[in-house]
């Protein structure tokens, strides 16, 4: 594959954050310059290729974004073709989108493959339709698990969801494999019984149902994954440990479960089989967000020879992939950064995922230009980390209206059969006041989130409204992810309950205005009622009824001295005890 020099960059990179001497930003190219190095794209001489694409990749966007759109329609080299529109994906540029819509129906796999990792990456409406047409035809073997991967982000269709569904249970193994480990990378919980039955069968698809199931964060695999500790071979183990992990209980022995078999079967011959499965299952918890075990497997990779590195690069490539601000953070803050790149570079050789792959770059590029000399006061990759770990909450409550994805300047919503008759739309605003020194002090951060979007719904529902989507704001000092995941789980939960879209919100960090561990957060929503409908108090009479309804726990009852009441009354620990420790084999 002739990926191989393109981690050359990362090297560069981490031998400049010590050094300080990368230059950042834009390069001065020339046309002609550009266009060698296009044409050079597809040199046999890894240092030619390497060379031309830092070209590419440094040239000013203005110049570098219509010569590769040309030479991706229109070059006469198929792989120059290839490689002109994976650098294209790379600067986030709008024009991109006709470019790939057009390469869908290319003849070349390769620029087939690179457009539909673009469209599950930039969703769209209207695009599933086109995607699910392919399906009978698109029988390439990296061609159609790229097709599978990209109708998984279309997962809230009902059309998408009976089409993978179904995929789960029949076809060839290979295909099988990319659907599931789609589905569980996508949190389709609506495919969740046919995983499970996957799951359940000792076979070549049974570690990536497992392992599927604990990615989608769903506590009814419960019951299956606790059978499989007493009844799944050795090998299927870690990955029996990691999805039980995933679903948040006692994650601390099933990850030291996962690791102690990982550095047995890396120290002992003849447990290759292990090796690999153990080396897998500690990735999917890397690229679930755990910074230790991200950490663990580049102590275990760095110093090992063949046959036992393949397994842990394989793994480390994996979660730079599906969690590259977590990689950048974890490999920018080791002294063998070197080491470290090498391999992620041994993984990206054996990887064929080029789209996935100029993804990370070009977050490499952004996070080091974009950030001043020294310690950054702001933290980009834990914003990227945010925005990365609450798209799949968001994109839950998406309703038929939405046409935007989370990270847009702006949300898009149509308001479609709504605009029928005569419409009024009603918009309101609020914040959750005092409550939040509670969350504060209890550490529990979610019920914030449902709480705010609760008053909204409120404020627009005593005007006969219903809400239509929400937009929501988080101001803090230092961002803590975890703590802004909470809140946003929060927010998408109670959007999902009253039928609302969240559609998008800022993250504000701002050093030295908030104190440690502290945050402000409001939320502003839309909502539509037909005008003869509208509740505006001016058909109010005497001798006219009012209702009282009790409020579900669920609801704010908006008095902002209760913070008081409830510190004082409520020891501030969660319900429950600890969960029972694991019988680890």
């Amino acid at each position: 594959m002739r990926t191989a020099a393109r981690l050359a960059g990362v090297i560069l990179l981490g031998t400049a954050l010590h050094a300080q001497q990368a230059p950042r930003g834009d390069q001065p190219t020339s046309p002609a310059q550009l266009k060698t190095a296009i044409d050079s794209f597809g040199k046999f001489d890894v240092a030619v290729r390497t060379a031309a694409a830092r070209t590419a990749r440094r040239a000013p966007a203005a110049q570098a974004v219509p010569a590769l759109m040309d030479a991706a329609a229109s070059h006469t080299d198929g792989y120059v073709r290839f490689r002109a529109l994976v650098l294209l994906s790379g600067f986030n540029d709008p024009r991109a989108r006709d470019v790939m819509s057009t390469a869908l129906d290319d003849p070349n796999d390769r620029l087939r493959t690179v457009a539909y990792a673009y469209f599950e990456h930039n969703t769209e409406r209207g695009m599933s339709a086109r995607l699910l047409k392919k399906l009978d035809k698109e029988d390439g073997e990296f061609v159609r698990p790229a097709l599978t991967r990209a109708l998984a982000a279309y997962g809230d269709e009902p059309a998408v969801q009976t089409a993978l569904t179904a995929l789960v249970l029949r076809g060839q193994d290979l295909y099988r494999s990319a659907v599931i480990e789609a589905l569980g990378d996508h949190h389709a919980t609506y495919a969740l019984a046919p995983i499970m039955e996957v799951a359940k069968r000792d076979g070549p698809l049974q570690e990536d149902a497992v392992l599927a199931m604990g990615k989608l964060g769903d506590k009814r695999a419960l019951e299956v994954l606790q059978g499989l500790q007493k009844t799944a071979p050795r090998v299927r183990q870690p990955a029996v440990a990691a999805a039980i992990c995933l679903l948040g209980i006692n994650c601390a022995s099933h990850q030291k479960f996962v690791v102690d078999t990982m550095t047995f079967a890396i120290a002992n011959q003849g447990f290759q089989d292990l090796l690999r499965a153990a080396s897998r299952a500690l990735g999917t918890l890397a690229a679930s967000g755990r910074e230790d075990a991200a950490g663990i497997l580049l102590d275990v990779g760095i110093p090992a020879h063949d046959p036992g590195r393949s397994p842990v690069a394989l793994a480390v490539g994996g979660a730079a992939l599906r969690n590259t601000p977590l990689t950048i953070k974890t490999l920018m803050a080791r002294a063998d950064l070197k080491d470290a790149a090498l391999l992620l570079r041994d993984a990206f050789d054996m990887l064929e995922e080029d789209y996935e792959e100029e993804r990370f770059f070009a977050t490499v590029r952004r996070t080091y230009w974009q950030a001043p000399t020294g310690s950054p006061e702001v933290d980009i990759e834990k914003g990227n980390e945010v925005v990365r770990r609450i798209k799949g909450l968001a994109r839950a409550t998406f309703t038929r209206g939405v046409l935007s994805e989370i990270g847009s300047f702006g949300g898009l919503f149509h308001l479609g059969d709504r605009a029928q008759g005569d419409p009024v739309l009603v918009a309101s605003a609020d914040g959750v006041g005092t409550k939040l020194r509670v969350a504060f002090m209890s550490g529990i951060h979610g019920t914030i989130g449902a709480d705010l979007v609760n008053h909204c719904v409120n404020d627009i529902l005593v005007q006969g409204a219903q809400p239509l989507f929400f937009l929501d704001y988080l101001a803090t000092g230092r961002l803590n992810p975890d703590v802004a995941v909470q809140v946003v789980d929060g927010l998408a939960r109670a959007c999902r309950e009253n039928g609302c879209a969240l559609l998008g919100g800022e993250t504000a960090e701002m050093p030295g205005f908030y104190a440690d561990g502290e945050y402000d957060v409001a939320g502003f929503i839309v909502g539509s009622v037909d005008r003869a409908r509208l509740v505006d108090g001016r058909r109010i009479a005497p001798g006219d009824v009012l209702i009282g309804l009790p409020c579900p726990r669920s609801r704010p009852r908006a008095r902002h001295d209760g913070r008081r009441r409830s510190a004082r009354a409520a020891p501030l620990l969660p319900v429950g005890g600890p969960p029972a420790a694991r019988d680890i084999p």
